[in-house]
């Protein structure tokens, strides 16, 4: 289906970007709420006579080592004279709905082998900035969107480069207004580890991409290929996160009954919670934390998590064992909202399992 409604958070969003680059956006929510389609939709919508997209969807890169990063980011490109050529190589930038083509920051094989060998991160963060610099003098800015950051986590440069990238885009934005940074994650635990040890307060702005409430699910529905009349129904398992009901479509048009497929995706989510639970009879369970402090998670205590949930929609993140609670969160059982301390259930599906689910002969 085309890009189903999200014309509040674009809007939004489009009035931060045509402001001068002040803080780092991070772009976080749930599982499969639409964040990677709302920004490509985004990016799109952008007037490309004043701004220049960057996008990279980090899941499509392996990244461990600093060379992987400058890999990343360039591009070589042969008899390459400078930055001046930049602006005709990159003046239409093409972004669709379907997929975008990333557009690498252009250089020439010289300067990309002086970078990479120099093994100093602040080479490369150079050669950004003035290309950076010069697009800006040419009256286009710079969008750089990493999607999926969290995959950046194990990059090690005398240390994390992480905390050195975040340098960087607090270069880029709060010091220079040179270029908007856009870091998208599901991975909120992610988003609170680098928050920490990149002191970024006053540094960032938060916008959370949620499932759809139930009025704009109902829309959704009944522009999908489902039967009418169905939709209360359906948002008793699904609520609104769209990618589940995408997937409903796909069965139902194969020819799958509505309630089967339901019942089905029910039973995938309970088949996940159980092999979790089921792991504690054979093995240790353990959880590294994102500064690498370990954790021996006890079962009882994840049961006790996960009554919480049968009996209410979300809780405050201090009510919780701390390990307990990161380890569910981590699983993508729980999500946790660091901006409003709260934790819920990922989705509807995830939420009615932990109901449903016996174990024992009882409820968990």
């Amino acid at each position: 289906m085309e890009f189903f409604d999200r014309d509040s958070e674009i809007a939004y969003m489009k009035r931060i970007l045509e402001q001068y680059p002040r803080r780092i956006i991070f772009v976080y929510g749930p599982i499969n709420s639409g964040k990677t389609a709302l920004i490509v939709e985004l990016l799109n919508r952008l007037d490309k006579e004043k701004f220049l997209p960057f996008y990279f969807n980090l899941r499509e890169f392996q990244l461990s080592k600093y060379e992987d990063f400058v890999d990343l980011f360039f591009m070589v490109k042969n008899g390459f004279k400078g930055l001046l050529e930049s602006l005709k190589l990159h003046s239409t930038p093409s972004v669709t709905f379907a997929g975008i083509v990333t557009i690498k920051i252009p250089i020439s094989k010289e300067d990309f082998s002086l970078i990479r060998s120099s093994n100093r991160p602040e080479d490369a963060f150079s050669y950004i900035k003035a290309y950076f610099v010069h697009l800006v003098s040419h009256g286009l800015r710079p969008i750089l969107v990493l999607d999926e950051l969290q995959m950046m986590r194990g990059v090690k440069y005398n240390g994390l480069l992480l905390d050195q990238l975040f340098n960087f885009f607090v270069s880029l934005t709060k010091e220079t207004h040179l270029a908007h940074v856009v870091a998208v994650t599901s991975d909120c635990l992610f988003i609170e580890h680098v928050y920490g040890v990149a002191r970024l307060e006053g540094r960032v702005e938060y916008i959370k991409i949620d499932d759809l409430d139930k009025d704009r699910a109902r829309e959704l529905y009944e522009n999908l290929e489902l039967p009418k009349g169905r939709f209360e129904f359906v948002w008793g398992y699904l609520g609104g996160k769209i990618n589940d009901y995408l997937a409903l479509e796909m069965e139902y048009r194969a020819g799958m009954e509505i309630d089967v497929a339901l019942e089905r995706m029910l039973r995938d989510e309970m088949n996940r919670l159980l092999y979790l639970l089921m792991q504690f009879s054979y093995k240790e369970v353990r959880y590294v934390d994102e500064d690498g402090s370990e954790y021996r998670i006890e079962e009882e205590r994840v049961k006790e998590t996960l009554k919480f949930f049968v009996e209410k929609e979300e809780g405050d993140v201090i009510d919780f064992d701390f390990a307990t609670l990161r380890y569910l969160i981590k699983e993508n059982i729980l999500f946790f909202d660091p901006v409003e301390g709260i934790v819920r259930p990922q989705s509807r599906l995830v939420h009615r399992a932990i109901k449903d689910l016996k174990l024992d002969g009882g409820q968990i």
